[in-house]
């Protein structure tokens, strides 16, 4: 992920922490020490936000392994100031898998709570979390109170990761629970419908209850979660059982590395190419978009007869086959950022391109063809 930093691996996967991550430890410092907070209670507090967020990698690693099992990678694990994401390759399209990962994750928390459980009936005085004591004894800083605070964080991972709503883990468990007895398609509609209805609960409590904007924002994050799910859903139903070769435009424009500024230029105008596969010394270099154009063209308008395109080119991009699985070709675009990508038949020829906002037009009129069905 985009400005993130890579803190090491667990169990193979790379780890990373995103750079938004540390406003939140800059927000911390900064309460701390506005509110007259001594040092030691900023440090605590520094203490337990890293500390859940190791909880928070845990509960994701749970989801990782758990995948492996069936064969799914895991891409990286980032940390950001709202959670935990777990990059899956895909997800587990059989519904018993699906339970398997989704629950995996949540477990791993039930876990560290009973170890943490375990740990004060041991070695603390059980009395002083007792209901009527509970308040007086968060209200220092101790072990004692980090034990506590880190069982309570971990208990609600698990209630709000039990929540039946997309992206949660709950709304993954119904999903897959309604998937027993219908295809995935309907079970996501179903299970993304009964998720933004909650959602817009949560927005309504939050605007006219408790008056929470934390709750108002969890209702929207919720409700466009489930949106994207169903959509992506959607999606992959239509595109299941086309190939690459079925939205291959054999129609474009080639540029080669030799080629200037202001040759690209009179290309993009005269056609209806918005990005270009370029050639180098005979062989396939990479993508100049438009983008990268226009911003060349800004840099060096006053050399573009002479500055070339060799350095503005995109390198290093996934060759496509007219064989691969448009189903996981279109995800892997847009998540990446790839516009435009080469495909290359079985003698490593180019045997056309597949654009991304061609492809989508693909899926629109798939989508269309199916609904009058």
């Amino acid at each position: 992920m985009g400005g993130s930093l890579n803190i090491g691996k667990l169990a193979g996967i790379k780890v990373y922490v995103h750079w938004t991550f540390l406003i939140l430890i800059a927000y911390i410092v900064f309460s701390g020490f506005s509110s007259g907070q001594q040092t030691i209670g900023i440090v605590y507090n520094i203490l337990l936000v890293l500390s859940v967020f190791a909880c928070v990698v845990l509960h994701e690693l749970g989801h990782a392994l758990a995948a492996r099992r069936y064969g799914i990678g895991t891409r990286d694990i980032t940390l950001l100031p709202i959670g935990g994401v777990a990059s899956l390759e895909n997800i587990p399209e059989n519904p018993k898998q699906e339970l398997v990962v989704a629950i995996a994750g949540p477990l791993v928390n039930v876990a560290i709570a009973a170890v943490l459980f375990g740990v004060i009936t041991l070695f603390f005085d059980i009395a002083l979390f007792a209901p009527e004591n509970i308040e007086e004894t968060l209200a220092h800083l101790n072990l004692h109170t980090f034990v506590t605070n880190l069982l309570m964080v971990n208990v609600m991972l698990v209630a709000f990761n039990a929540i039946p709503a997309f992206p949660m883990d709950g709304g993954r468990v119904l999903r897959a629970l309604l998937a027993l007895s219908m295809d995935r398609t309907k079970a996501t509609r179903i299970a993304a419908s009964i998720g933004q209805f909650i959602a817009i609960l949560f927005v309504f409590a939050g605007l006219f209850y408790v008056k929470n904007p934390f709750l108002i924002f969890i209702g929207v994050f919720v409700y466009l979660g489930a949106m994207a799910e169903a959509n992506a859903v959607a999606t992959g139903a239509v595109l299941s059982g086309f190939t690459v070769r079925d939205a291959l435009r054999t129609r474009y424009t080639l540029l080669d590395a030799t080629n200037t500024l202001k040759e690209a230029v009179s290309e993009l105008i005269a056609g209806a190419d918005q990005d270009f596969i370029v050639t180098e010394n005979g062989s396939i270099a990479g993508v100049l978009r438009r983008k990268e154009l226009i911003k060349a063209l800004a840099e060096h308008g006053q050399h573009a007869e002479t500055t070339l395109i060799a350095p503005f080119i995109e390198r290093n991009l996934p060759y496509l086959q007219p064989d691969d699985d448009i189903k996981e070709v279109y995800p892997m675009m847009q998540q990446n950022g790839f516009t435009l990508l080469p495909v290359l038949d079985q003698d490593g020829k180019l045997a056309g391109v597949l654009d991304l906002e061609n492809l989508t037009e693909f899926v629109m009129i798939r989508s269309a063809i199916i609904e009058n069905k």
